[in-house]
């Protein structure tokens, strides 16, 4: 059976704190109207499962 989401775990801190340093710097100053989705994959939710497991 498949995990629900592409990393099955907790995110680290040091993670986000790396998102929320890169677009509150100069690196990110192209950057906009952009949404960054921290979620370790849980929006492809169903995409990760195969045809199978959905229909169930």
């Amino acid at each position: 059976e498949t995990a629900p989401f592409a990393i099955p775990r907790l995110a680290e801190p040091s993670e986000i704190t790396s998102l929320l340093l890169f677009i509150t710097s100069q690196d990110a100053s192209f950057a906009t109207g952009s949404e960054f989705v921290l979620d370790g994959g849980l929006l492809l939710g169903p995409a990760l499962q195969p045809e199978a497991d959905i229909a169930a």
